[in-house]
């Protein structure tokens, strides 16, 4: 302990008798320990924990089409539909969209993430919301039949002050009222790795997001676990 103390004053002492020496260094530190912490941080989260919230991530894979230029966006929502149906090697598989949305009704009109998912999206994945549900099996069945959303912790915080009388109150997205029907984990931010979603809405909703009806194109992203 002695030895160590003695090797501190002595280094307090050089500094102090050279200020710009001391200057460098602490730069130097300061930097080194930024970019260590910058990459450490992007290991984190795009290698050791790409989707947080999410149990089970070395169970799930993403299906992609080969021999396509762009192959994230080669499953139509009938293609997503075979798959699900006849897949008979993985528990469960979902599909998503990202899209840009808007806030409206309230206030000034506000761009932000959100997602378009398959009524099982929160099961396959294991994300229990902390408020409320995740979406229906009924709410994958009628196109334009579910205006409900699952809102991001964070939105939550910033949006409705974290209020547990959330639930059920109505928010207007693309011009249209959805019922605000759960609240994500704090974790969670979606299944797109440093994408994260502001609040996800049924695939149902696809025609009035969009206001066009694109479930014959190539515009699903399937997942399975």
């Amino acid at each position: 302990m002695r030895s160590v103390l003695q090797d501190v004053r002595y280094a307090w002492r050089t500094l102090h008798k050279s200020p710009g020496f001391a200057v460098i260094a602490v730069l130097t530190l300061a930097l080194g320990i930024g970019a260590n912490s910058t990459i450490f941080s992007w290991i984190n989260s795009t290698l050791l924990h790409p989707l947080p919230g999410v149990q089970r991530t070395d169970g799930l894979v993403s299906l992609t089409r080969a021999g396509t230029a762009i192959p994230d966006l080669v499953f139509s929502y009938p293609d997503y539909l075979d798959l699900r149906d006849r897949n008979r090697s993985f528990s469960g598989l979902v599909a998503f969209k990202d899209c840009r949305v808007s806030l409206t009704g309230a206030g000034k009109p506000e761009n932000i993430w959100g997602v378009l998912v398959t009524a099982n999206y929160f099961d396959v994945l294991g994300v229990q919301p902390i408020l409320g549900r995740g979406f229906l099996p009924a709410e994958d069945e009628s196109i334009n039949g579910a205006p409900v959303v699952v809102i991001s912790y964070g939105f939550w915080h910033s949006h409705f002050g974290g209020s547990r009388s959330v639930l059920n109150r109505s928010m207007n997205i693309n011009h249209h009222p959805y019922s605000i029907v759960g609240v994500a984990p704090p974790l969670f931010q979606g299944s797109q790795t440093a994408l994260g979603a502001d609040l996800w809405i049924p695939m149902m909703m696809e025609r009035q997001i969009f206001s066009v009806d694109s479930y014959s194109r190539a515009a699903m992203r399937p997942c399975c676990s």
